[in-house]
């Protein structure tokens, strides 16, 4: 794999959490064409966008990895995904397994198939 990001266009899922937020920075700080940003967390998108505002080089999307055509209009044109999506709250999970089957199972399963339908 090319580790080099100079100016890619870059897919962050689960961009508003820690390490999401983290990465779509550092990213930013690299030489990218472009980062969209990915996450279910309205409030986390509305944060995330004041973070960054006024920089051209990212898009925030509001959106879920449990929606395959949210997901695969948003991966359009897309050169690098970094899947950060998911529930990570065991005690969440254990009490929602449905919930954390759809999020952490099904929706890897669409950020792969999308991934493949659009060529990244």
């Amino acid at each position: 794999m090319d580790w080099n990001f100079r100016n890619k266009i870059i897919l962050v899922t689960g961009a508003c959490g820690t390490v999401g937020r983290k990465l779509v920075r550092t990213l930013l700080d690299m030489d990218v064409a472009r980062v969209c940003a990915f996450d279910n967390d309205e409030t986390g998108v509305f944060f995330l966008e004041n973070d960054f505002e006024g920089n051209p080089r990212l898009s925030v999307h509001l959106g879920d990895v449990r929606d395959f055509d949210r997901l695969a209009r948003t991966m359009s044109g897309v050169d690098v995904v970094f899947h950060g999506a998911g529930l990570k709250h065991v005690i969440v999970c254990e009490r929602s397994p449905f919930a954390a089957v759809q999020t952490n199972v099904l929706g890897t399963q669409h950020i792969i198939n999308s991934a493949l339908s659009c060529d990244v």
